[in-house]
């Protein structure tokens, strides 16, 4: 499918990320391969009930994946955490993940299941059926515990899905990596990928992780402050390794923390702010509480987006949607919401990623 010079963005699929990649540039999504993460249903405090079934949670996603990609390549799709906390069937008696793939493909979206060695017997078996059913193999996660079986857990998912290597694609997933712990996930992963057995037979390989934190409690509200992009980092010291026979290509959670927060929206405080991604940092730059009547609630993005013009590492209006929103916001256009940023911060990272990309590879 791909080569080391390419891009797999891990992106929890809510309404911010899906029109993020919509809004991506076509040529920049032929250097990529989406990994959509199904998150758990939001919960509706106020009745302590899930705010939607999960019928509804999912329907129309075949058509809300086709409108956000429109690209004929595959994306990988991770059910698992939608599965693990809010079960594993539609009200038809359907898998989850049967129906989630059918659904997509349907839509005229080809999709790599995803899996892993720790899930459970209904799990596997649907990833099964639908690898029969649609012939476009499996990509497997793997995670630091695997690492303690490796061999053994690889040999099990080929021998229980009846695959050859070439139908598998691999993912090396560190998830949070703290900026302190850089030179020691650095070695790890190393021995990580030297441990693969048969490095140069799966059909692909990409490692993934990210330095950005659950939360931003470090950066005082009112501030601006950066975070140091650890895993992109960590991606090009392995470049430089001799003693691997295949390079990995390059993933990541975006502007995301891998971890999903369970928090009230009636209790906490949501401080107005925007991520904005540069080669070797995130950027900052965080307002006051949106609840607070007297800073405004999201129009404090306007100074914000002001700030990021006059950082020195705005890249210009043309360079994404995402660029171009931040500049209009900056000139009195809309200040938007949570979600609206999502989508921007999202839209400008995955850019830059691919950018990054290019340049390192001399594509």
């Amino acid at each position: 499918m791909f080569d080391h010079k390419h891009y797999v963005p891990i992106l929890r699929w809510k309404r911010g990320e899906q029109k993020a990649l919509e809004y991506l540039d076509p040529l920049i999504k032929k250097k990529m391969t989406p990994f959509i993460e199904l998150p758990p249903i939001d919960w509706d405090y106020e009745n302590d009930v899930p705010k939607y079934t999960i019928d509804q949670q999912l329907d129309g996603i075949g058509q809300i994946v086709r409108d956000s990609w429109a690209q004929d390549h595959p994306v990988f799709v991770d059910t698992h955490i939608l599965v693990r906390e809010d079960g594993a069937s539609m009200e038809s008696g359907q898998h989850v993940v049967e129906y989630v793939v059918k659904d997509i493909e349907q839509n005229g979206t080809p999709v790599v299941p995803v899996t892993g060695y720790d899930r459970d017997d209904e799990f596997h078996q649907a990833i099964k059926n639908t690898i029969a059913n649609f012939g476009n193999g499996v990509c497997v996660r793997l995670e630091e515990d695997d690492f303690d079986d490796l061999i053994n857990r690889l040999e099990w998912i080929l021998q229980y899905y009846d695959i050859q290597l070439n139908e598998v694609d691999l993912i090396v997933d560190f998830k949070y990596v703290r900026p302190e712990d850089e030179k020691k996930t650095l070695r790890y992963l190393i021995g990580a990928l030297v441990s693969l057995p048969n490095l140069n037979e799966w059909r692909t390989l990409t490692i993934t992780s990210t330095s950005v934190p659950e939360d931003l409690r470090d950066i005082k509200t009112g501030t601006d402050g950066s975070i140091n992009r650890v895993e992109w980092a960590i991606y090009q010291s392995i470049l430089d390794q001799k003693k691997l026979s295949r390079l990995p290509a390059f993933g990541d959670y975006v502007i995301s923390n891998p971890t999903y927060l369970n928090l009230d929206p009636r209790v906490i405080q949501i401080a107005a702010g925007i991520r904005y991604t540069i080669e070797d940092k995130y950027l900052i730059f965080r307002g006051k509480s949106v609840r607070d009547k007297r800073y405004g609630g999201w129009k404090q993005t306007r100074e914000l987006s002001q700030r990021i013009l006059a950082s020195g590492h705005f890249k210009g209006q043309a360079y994404s949607y995402g660029d171009e929103y931040i500049y209009q916001c900056a000139n009195g256009g809309s200040t938007g919401n949570a979600e609206t940023w999502r989508r921007v911060g999202t839209n400008h990272h995955l850019t830059l990623a691919i950018t990054a990309l290019s340049n390192l590879h001399g594509i």
